[in-house]
């Protein structure tokens, strides 16, 4: 006897019995059996009926290709160079099984996937018009095509601008004195969503819409930096700084002489 894998036996001179409900069995006469060891792929089980039908002259029925549909994204879809989009099909086969749906942008095969739901996920590189498809492939090879969706990948995001209208690089106060801090923020292609104004790494205010401006009270002589940061609504930051200088109260001597010098004397 022969055993293979541990769940079929096959005695060498005993009976095999091939299809058939109860002991309405096979009538004609068997020309060939395959017996494998494990399950068989869609794939190679039509591989295996083409060889079958061509070897013994068999009639084989038409095979009917698979049908698929372009589920993600809607037509019109937009988004940046460098963002992911999700693409994802629907495929079915009347006659046969699905193997895999090919994933398409241009007419190039972008990806794959053999499982549903069949999904793919896609980052485009270059900006520009693309018409997106879904390929399915059933287990005879057959071939459906979807049709073509139309998106448009924009140019890469450009972070917002910053500019700080107030204080002026290099102003002097004396210290304990108030500064208004105040900034004009654009972005050109998109939506500011958060502008930070900090002295110092530490934050005076986060505002979400101008004016973008706060009084920055300055506790301590010396040079000091006030920066003003913005976020746009793709998550870019742009920021800009500049600095002031404190000074303290000049000490007074005890014994001497205290001048005032005005303008022009």
């Amino acid at each position: 006897s022969g055993t293979f894998a541990g769940e079929l036996e096959v005695e060498v001179d005993g009976a095999l019995t091939l299809g058939g409900v109860g002991g309405l069995h096979f009538g004609g006469a068997v020309a060939e059996v395959l017996v494998y060891n494990r399950a068989l792929s869609d794939a190679e089980i039509a591989q295996v009926r083409s060889v079958m039908a061509a070897k013994f002259d068999l009639p084989v029925s038409a095979n009917q290709p698979p049908s698929v549909t372009l589920t993600k994204p809607e037509a019109g879809t937009s988004l940046k160079t460098g963002k992911t989009l999700q693409l994802a099909a629907s495929a079915s086969d009347a006659d046969g099984s699905v193997v895999k749906v090919r994933f398409l942008a241009g007419g190039q095969v972008i990806g794959e996937d053999a499982e549903a739901p069949y999904e793919l996920e896609w980052t485009p590189a270059e900006a520009g018009a693309v018409a997106l498809s879904a390929e399915a492939i059933d287990d005879r090879d057959g071939q459906g095509t979807s049709a073509t969706v139309s998106i448009t990948v924009l140019p890469p995001n450009v972070g917002p601008e910053v500019v700080i209208t107030a204080p002026s690089a290099g102003h002097g106060v004396s210290v304990g004195a108030t500064l208004k801090v105040s900034a004009s923020v654009t972005d050109s292609d998109g939506d500011v969503v958060q502008v930070e104004i900090l002295a110092g790494g530490e934050s005076l205010a986060k505002q979400s819409e101008g004016p973008y401006e706060v009084d920055w009270t300055l506790a301590k002589a010396g040079l000091q930096s006030v920066t003003v940061r913005a976020t746009d609504n793709d998550g870019a930051v742009s920021e800009a700084s500049v600095s002031v200088t404190a000074y303290g109260e000049t000490p007074v001597p005890v014994d001497g002489l205290r001048l005032w010098l005005d303008a022009g004397e």
